[in-house]
């Protein structure tokens, strides 16, 4: 029997490679157009406010919020998956897969549809939030397992 040491060391894992992989991703979605548009969606969601109220220091706290919360369920989707006995290459495909998922129908769901926007920005902003969202997943398969092999 394993003991609870693995899936903790995994969730820990998890939750630092999401941060990591959250500064790594920044400086890409600094310089896209529409880039760090979600994170001011979702500060001023939480606060309650107009998007133009938003400063970028919230935003970026939001950010960093919502990618240590996607760590969390990056390393309970892996742990998951790997429990099922799967091969250790499946298992981080799937938990990048499921955090893609989960960004995008949290965000997509919850969060936009009480932000008042445009439909056009609204449809581009949605397209511009999956390819973040697959490019963290990318970042997050390949990373946490790297970790993993250090630590």
């Amino acid at each position: 029997m394993l003991g609870l040491g693995a899936p903790f060391m995994t969730l820990w894992l998890s939750l630092a490679g999401a941060l990591i992989a959250a500064v790594a991703v920044l400086p890409l979605l600094y310089f896209m157009s529409e880039g760090l548009t979600p994170a001011y969606v979702l500060a001023a969601r939480r606060r309650g406010w107009s998007i133009e109220e938003v400063s970028l220091l919230q935003a970026l706290a939001a950010y960093v919020l919502a990618a240590g919360f996607l760590g969390v369920v990056f390393g309970i989707a892996h742990l998951l998956v790997a429990a099922s006995g799967i091969t250790w290459l499946i298992p981080p495909v799937a938990a990048a897969a499921t955090v893609t998922s989960v960004i995008y129908f949290l965000f997509t769901r919850l969060v936009l549809p009480d932000v008042e926007l445009e439909l056009r920005r609204t449809r581009l902003l949605k397209i511009q939030l999956l390819s973040t969202a697959f490019l963290y997943g990318l970042v997050l398969m390949v990373l946490v397992p790297s970790l993993a092999l250090v630590v």
